[in-house]
């Protein structure tokens, strides 16, 4: 029994060590801070040339990242660059390899043992025994980036998931050095001669350098076959002022094992978060998936400077009203008031769902819309004639239209289930709003829309006393508003 627990004891260390060795970093990370991405069109030579219009770099290296799958100290660091433009992602990165250090288990000293490797093929050495498939693209030192634009993964709760990976390795060519891109975790295979792709690299004296650009059309199909098709963007989904991507810089580092006689992995380290989505501190986990994005990335060049003196970063609202200020969504009252509380007109909501569709509403300009309160002339006409058209509403009445009237939360669901039904939007979720003490106030027009938007998480109770009412025939405030619909965005998505 003594013997059993001797071993059990030392199988159980051995798992422990063995994680250890393979999932964890020996520090903590910090993250690095977020960067503004230009829009520039940066000519893909592998120069990096600052007048080409790249972003301040983000940074690789011991603080910055987790050590995942490692096998020895981080020797290597980056500085990686991005620009936008209206065709696609730009990257590049400077990679020393080489640096001192040591092993914080043993102290040894293990400068000087790994040195940049050029590839020579597709990726043998670590290739997952279950799938073949599964590797790091080539059989050297690879770099890889992992997108998620506009955060969409994250939004649609796929942040335990893969990103596509987009994998670069450098290999020596007749006429100097080539640099290719492999991808991985969807649609893998060698991309770099697919239209939409450019990718230039060259080695230098301390490490290796590339440029490389990804068309948006690859990106936004990869990630849409990788989430099933639940996540769909669009460009200006991404590449609007102030949009947020996450991103991380994955180094699958390699170097000549002379022991063996060939090439090895050194170690693998990614530019993880201080801490993931769910908390739990980044440099923890595997280092592969969404949530091990470290890398945040702003569109525009300029972070979203809060405009509004009646939302403060700790309004329950704050988020939402930003995320749709920045999506176009909604403006403000004037230049610097949001008024949160004042109620949203049922036109003022049409115009917040036209400008989600990307409707161009000027072929409404002398349209009549049908009702008394509803003038040619009236800066509404446009989106009520659209709406209607397309049966989203039918108004108060054969003659009434209601614009100017406060919306109610039972008319936004309603017009947000409409306008899901005549989209294609999934509508057959139900919630059971008997959990509310006022369900009953619920209009028999409003049942099967309220409770389709309860059951989406668009529309969630209101605190009174500690108890959650539905209020369903209240007025929707404008700070309700946009989290109803940034609920919404990411629900039809």
């Amino acid at each position: 029994m003594k013997k059993l627990s001797a071993i059990l004891l030392t199988v159980c260390m051995l798992v422990t060590s063995l994680a250890m060795f393979v999932n964890a970093s020996p520090h903590g990370i910090i993250e690095n801070d977020p960067v503004a991405v230009p829009t520039a069109t940066p000519t893909i030579d592998g120069t990096i040339d600052e007048a080409d219009g790249w972003s301040e770099p983000a940074k690789m290296n011991y603080d910055t990242c987790g050590f995942f799958w490692q096998h020895n100290p981080l020797s290597t660091k980056a500085d990686i660059y991005f620009a936008y433009d209206e065709t696609g992602l730009y990257y590049a990165a400077d990679i020393t390899e080489g640096l001192e250090c040591f092993d914080e288990r043993t102290g040894e000293d293990m400068s000087g043992k790994n040195s940049f490797v050029y590839s020579t093929g597709e990726d043998w050495i670590d290739v997952n025994a279950d799938d073949p498939t599964e590797h790091y693209g080539y059989d050297g030192d690879v770099f890889g980036l992992l997108v998620d634009p506009a955060e969409g993964m994250i939004n649609a709760g796929f942040s335990s998931d893969y990103t596509p990976w987009y994998m670069i390795g450098l290999f020596e060519g007749e006429d100097g050095d080539v640099a290719k891109m492999y991808r991985q975790k969807i649609n893998k295979g060698d991309i770099t001669d697919v239209e939409g792709i450019e990718v230039v690299g060259t080695k230098t004296e301390t490490g290796w350098r590339f440029e490389a650009k990804i068309a948006w059309d690859i990106i936004i199909a990869d990630l849409e076959a990788i989430t099933y098709g639940d996540v769909i963007l669009t460009v200006d989904d991404i590449i609007a002022n102030g949009v947020v991507s996450k991103v991380a810089g994955m180094y699958q580092d390699r170097f000549y094992d002379e022991e063996a006689g060939e090439v090895a992995t050194w170690g693998r380290y990614v530019t993880a978060p201080t801490s993931q989505v769910d908390g739990t501190p980044g440099h923890m986990g595997s280092g592969d998936l969404v949530c091990s994005c470290g890398i945040t990335l702003v569109a525009g060049g300029d972070a979203y400077e809060n405009p509004f003196i009646d939302v403060k970063d700790n309004h329950w609202f704050a988020e939402s009203v930003k995320y749709c200020v920045q999506k176009g969504y909604v403006t403000g009252m004037t230049e610097n008031t949001f008024v949160p509380n004042g109620n949203i007109t049922r036109a003022q909501f049409l115009v917040m769902l036209a400008k989600l569709d990307g409707v161009d509403l000027t072929k409404y300009d002398t349209t009549d819309a049908g009702f008394e309160d509803v003038k040619t002339s009236h800066w509404y006409n446009e989106v009520v004639c659209w709406a209607v058209e397309n049966e989203f509403t039918s108004g108060l009445s054969a003659t009434k239209f209601g614009p100017n009237a406060n919306i109610t939360r039972s008319q936004l669901a309603r017009f947000l289930y409409v306008y899901s039904e005549k989209n294609g939007i999934n509508v057959e979720g139900k919630a059971d709003l008997s959990v509310f003490p006022d369900a009953a106030s619920v209009q028999s027009w409003a049942t099967d829309s309220v409770s389709w938007a309860v059951d989406a998480g668009i529309i969630g109770g209101v605190a009174k006393d500690g108890v959650n009412y539905l209020q369903p025939n209240g007025t929707a405030t404008r700070a309700q508003a946009t989290v109803m619909f940034k609920a919404f965005d990411a629900f039809r998505k």
